[in-house]
């Protein structure tokens, strides 16, 4: 006689019928562990990284703040075009063997002679540049030169920590990182505030996060030393596996280290010294943003690096994060549109004309956070986007946004900026999804 299915349910022991509920509920609570823990340590992070960027900003007069943000964009631009893919082929590459000690040193050894090699042929490209752009922009010779320095030695400490902390990364040794990162930031902050107050000018601004920089990337080596055998060699193997990662990524990785930054890039060529000090400023807002990327990059991608499951769980993830994280940071956006003379008071006189900016501004952030938490996801998991068609793709949106918004109004070039962000979007998660939803046919296929 068939027993009815609701009979065999009440059958079942109570702890089999739980131990899925159980299961949901301590994943649940792990993660609310986490990001209480790390999110508080982070948000004092980019608290005390926010205060110094607003006392930047409201001390230094409109042409040393334009300068200012000219050398911190070749900062940021440098960075990316310095890492070149390699830190996403180190995830991979070390997520397989991340338990061995060993194994994972060369992982770590050759990501760190990869970016010395890319990291010399980039600054005798970016120089030039810098050295235009400020003086075209009121810097004298001596000033344009020394900035230029403190951008080189600055971009260098950047390639190598950041190496080190993808080790650290796959060991989760966030507590590490992050007690590394607060002393940083704070000992900037309080080198900056008697500093700028006596020598209000581009130079002190940044000279003055070079110490703290140069004692973070030491303490990251050795932290990683911890984890991670650095004494080990380069591996061949390794080296032709990061660099196939990163001629996938590389031509993309130019126009996006350039898209990026494109409304300082487009306002530094094309718009006048008071433009792009004031959307420098409004950069400054957008620091907010930096800690959700900053979450991602701890937590989110290499975890997501080491997650074992089908195809259909990788991709059900992925849609997690991305819809989560669209939907609270929307909050954020609707708050600064409904406020925004309020949230100008921050950034001081000098710039509380820029009403309609500043929402326009923090969408375009918003948007540019999601699509780089996208293309991260996807990178960590070895799935790149074809470099020749997103370029071509996104050139595209470009080409079309100069036409509609024009370029020589922060208005319109924040538009361009909305545009593209939206175009990358798109473009990383139908990607991934596409190629997800392919490796799940094929394992359906060979199963």
């Amino acid at each position: 006689m068939d027993v009815p299915s609701s009979l065999l349910h009440q059958a079942q022991p109570v702890g089999l019928v739980d131990e899925p509920r159980r299961a949901r509920k301590a994943r649940m609570l792990e993660w609310a562990r986490i990001f209480g823990t790390v999110g508080t340590v982070q948000l004092l992070v980019q608290g005390i990284g926010f205060l110094s960027g607003i006392l930047i900003v409201r001390t230094l007069s409109l042409q040393q703040y334009a300068l200012y943000t000219l050398a911190n964009t070749l900062i940021v631009t440098m960075s990316m075009l310095g890492d070149a893919g390699i830190s996403n082929g180190l995830l991979s590459e070390g997520g397989k063997v991340w338990r061995d000690h060993q194994l994972l040193g060369r992982v770590i050894a050759t990501g760190l002679e990869l970016r010395r090699r890319f990291a010399s042929w980039l600054l005798g490209i970016s120089a030039p540049v810098l050295l235009y752009l400020l003086r075209s922009h009121g810097a004298s010779w001596i000033e344009a030169f020394c900035l230029l320095a403190l951008v080189c030695a600055s971009f260098w400490f950047s390639l190598l920590g950041g190496i080190y902390s993808v080790g650290l990364g796959l060991h989760q040794r966030l507590a590490d990182t992050q007690r590394v990162a607060l002393i940083q930031n704070s000992a900037r902050l309080a080198g900056l505030v008697p500093l700028i107050r006596a020598f209000p000018n581009a130079l002190i601004s940044v000279a003055a996060s070079l110490g703290p920089q140069a004692w973070a990337t030491s303490r990251l080596r050795r932290l990683c030393g911890t984890v991670v055998d650095l004494h080990q060699p380069e591996d061949a193997g390794v080296r032709a596996e990061v660099l196939r990662v990163v001629k996938r990524m590389l031509p993309n990785l130019i126009y996006l280290s350039i898209s990026g930054q494109i409304t300082i890039w487009l306002i530094s060529f094309c718009g006048s010294t008071a433009n792009l000090a004031q959307l420098g400023a409004l950069t400054r807002l957008g620091q907010a943003f930096v800690l959700v990327s900053s979450l991602a990059s701890a937590v989110l991608i290499p975890r997501f690096a080491r997650l074992q499951g089908n195809p259909r769980l990788v991709l059900v993830r992925f849609c997690q994060v991305l819809t989560v994280l669209g939907v609270s940071m929307a909050v954020v956006v609707l708050l600064v549109a409904r406020f925004p003379t309020q949230v100008l008071l921050i950034l001081g006189n000098d710039y509380n004309g820029l009403v309609h900016e500043v929402a326009l501004y923090m969408l375009s952030s918003v948007l540019y956070v999601i699509a780089g938490i996208a293309a991260g996801l996807s990178n960590a998991r070895g799935v790149v986007l074809n470099p020749v068609l997103g370029v071509l793709l996104q050139l595209g949106c470009q080409v079309l946004g100069v036409l509609l918004f024009g370029v020589t109004s922060i208005h319109g070039i924040l538009l361009l900026a909305i545009l593209v962000a939206v175009a990358q979007i798109l473009m990383h998660t139908g990607n991934f999804v596409g190629q997800i939803l392919a490796r799940q046919r094929t394992s359906a296929v060979v199963g």
